[in-house]
């Protein structure tokens, strides 16, 4: 369900590209609960099970920061000045209400609505944002059937442009991912440096020529104009949802899918035009959910990781380049028997944190490991495992819980099947973005300290960011100021 079309005049302004006065819709920090230290556990574990927290480790501080704002499929940026940005759900579809930002530039502790009331999309059920590292432009998109809406903003949300026509090709978009990176050699760019790239579901009939499966379209300016889109991954069933696209240093564009009872990796080295297989994983199999979401980063040497929920529930990674990969090692910790949710940053080279929901709770008792069948009993926290030798063939992962015992994430079921449902409060993935090499994560809560799932059907927005400790890049992170 998608929001109507705007009226032709307001469209074509938009076309223009008008650069709106600033905006800035503030709200009362106290509407929610400050800023808190999470009292998580930390735990280790390699190959071969449970292991002893390295030291270093001891120094890791996460910070929660609530918005205070309702979301649902948040995702964030985070410009070099530290300047938060998250989605902001404000509104129903039918009321034609922006898609406004939540912007905090204190790391966390307040946060402000941001946008523009002509030039903003308007808010429908699939948002997507995204800054680029490189030049700190923030993207705000919106799902519009057959096109996404961008706006962007190049002084951190003071004015904007836009064009609400962006991505517009083969038909039937769902749950777009809109990123970029460097171009590969010998694609020149006209008026930005990065090359975009617009990732979408289209149609998938099994046994007839209708395999459009997944689509990419690309964009050489920034987001003015658009290609027609190519076929990026089509099979024989439509497990999941595509995952965002990474590109690497070299301008290798990675995009994870699932697909049937495995995911697969395809890659294009010609800035989208056309796409491979880079490599099927199939040994742990793949969750069955409508919305398996996998996720893929790439670290400053062009090193790619993939992390995606198997068919047991749980997190495998790969790591790799091109179309050799290593062999999939568990993410998750010996305790967490079921996962919801995948989302991986990488900075230096083997440094990476991976990032979901997990319960402890005794899957036995449900109908499948889809979180959808998740029994009353199951509570969810947010999880942050980290590695600084995922390179390695046996690589040490170290696992923080972020949410105490009495305020887990969610109670009961997590709905990932689509459609309605009273456990779909927290919809479909979740973000976690590195700077400077400090990991930033942002997640739907869904329960306020409640202790049963009859209570756990809240949507409000929270940021977990890395205070304290070992980095993404060289360097120890200190507190902030």
């Amino acid at each position: 369900m998608q929001r109507p079309a705007l009226p032709l005049l307001a469209l074509a302004l938009l076309v223009a590209g008008c650069v709106s006065a600033p905006q800035a819709l503030t709200i009362d920090p106290g509407a929610a609960p400050g800023p808190s230290a999470s009292n998580g556990f930390l735990q280790a574990h390699d190959a071969a099970g449970a292991m002893a927290v390295p030291s270093v480790w001891n120094s890791l501080q996460v910070r929660l920061a609530p918005t205070g704002f309702p979301t649902g499929e948040p995702t964030l940026g985070v410009a070099k000045d530290g300047t938060i940005f998250t989605f902001d759900f404000e509104g129903s579809l039918t009321d034609m209400v922006p898609g406004y930002l939540a912007r905090s530039r204190d790391h966390g502790a307040t946060w402000e609505r941001v946008g523009d009331p002509i030039l903003s999309p308007r808010n429908t059920f699939d948002p997507w944002i995204w800054l680029d590292p490189a030049t700190d432009r923030i993207y705000n998109t919106h799902l519009q059937i057959a096109c996404t809406w961008l706006a962007w903003s190049d002084d951190l949300g003071a004015t904007w442009q836009a064009n609400p026509l962006g991505g517009c090709g083969l038909p039937a978009h769902d749950h777009q991912k809109v990123t970029g990176g460097p171009p590969p050699a010998g694609t020149p760019t006209l008026g930005y440096p990065s090359v975009l790239y617009y990732a979408y579901n289209s149609f998938l009939v099994t046994g007839t020529p209708v395999r459009l499966g997944t689509v990419v379209t690309t964009s050489l300016d920034g987001g003015r104009t658009w290609t027609p889109g190519s076929v990026a991954h089509a099979s024989d069933c439509h497990v999941g949802v595509t995952g965002p696209i990474a590109v690497a240093p070299d301008g290798t564009a990675y995009m994870a899918k699932a697909s049937c009872r495995s995911l697969d990796l395809v890659m294009s080295r010609d800035a989208g035009l056309t796409w491979s297989l880079a490599r099927s994983f199939d040994e742990h199999g793949i969750q069955p959910a409508l919305a398996t979401d996998p996720d893929i980063a790439v670290d400053a040497d062009g090193t790619a990781y993939v992390v995606w929920p198997g068919e047991d529930g749980l997190l495998y990674l790969s790591v790799g380049s091109g179309t050799t990969w290593s062999d999939p090692v568990r993410v998750t910790p010996p305790d967490v028997t079921a996962s919801v949710y995948s989302v991986v940053a990488a900075g230096e080279p083997g440094k990476v944190a991976v990032a979901y929901l997990g319960t402890t709770s005794d899957t036995s008792k449900w109908k499948s490991k889809d979180p959808s069948d998740a029994t009353e009993d199951a509570v969810w926290h947010a999880y942050m495992t980290f590695s600084e030798d995922a390179k390695a063939t046996d690589p040490v992962f170290v696992t923080k819980r972020l949410t105490p015992d009495d305020d887990p994430v969610q109670v009961g079921c997590i709905w990932l099947r689509g459609g309605s449902s009273d456990c779909r409060n927290l919809f479909d993935f979740i973000d976690l973005v590195e700077r400077d090499g400090r990991a930033y994560l942002v997640y739907t809560d869904g329960c306020q300290k409640c202790r049963k799932a009859a209570d756990s059907h809240r949507g409000d927005a929270v940021v977990a960011i890395v205070e304290a400790g070992p980095g993404l890049r060289d360097a120890a992170l200190q507190p902030f100021a």
